[in-house]
């Protein structure tokens, strides 16, 4: 496992498919950007979402554990509260927040319950 630390050599290394590994952009010990990019946006999350059951992921729960659980497991409510981060925001994040008059604003909690959510990962 990775220690999730300031220090580069503590990250773990780039999910599959990915150029760039995952960072903690705010400091609080979880890789909100999953591919790397410098930025939280959708994209992280469809990301994680597509490579949770990874190695990288799950050799290092602590890292993505975005739904808090005890002791530290990575699973489908870890997508969920990753996605609702990137609704809701994160504080010391500015994610990239969709914005789309078929969607409504994300940003706000009663329009984003009202959303499909496999509609945002390719479903039907």
């Amino acid at each position: 496992p990775y220690g999730g630390g300031s220090d580069p050599g503590d990250d773990p290394p780039p999910l599959p498919g990915q150029d760039n590994p995952p960072q903690d952009l705010n400091g609080d010990g979880l890789y909100r950007d999953i591919n790397g990019d410098d930025q939280f946006t959708i994209a992280d999350v469809q990301v994680f979402f597509i490579h949770r059951d990874s190695d990288v992921v799950q050799d290092n729960a602590e890292g993505f554990n975005f739904d808090e659980t005890d002791p530290p497991a990575v699973s489908i409510g870890d997508v969920q509260a990753l996605f609702l981060d990137f609704t809701n925001g994160v504080d010391g994040i500015n994610a990239d927040r969709i914005r789309n008059d078929s969607l409504g604003n994300l940003g706000d909690p009663d329009s984003a319950a009202d959303i499909d959510v496999r509609s945002l990962f390719g479903g039907e």
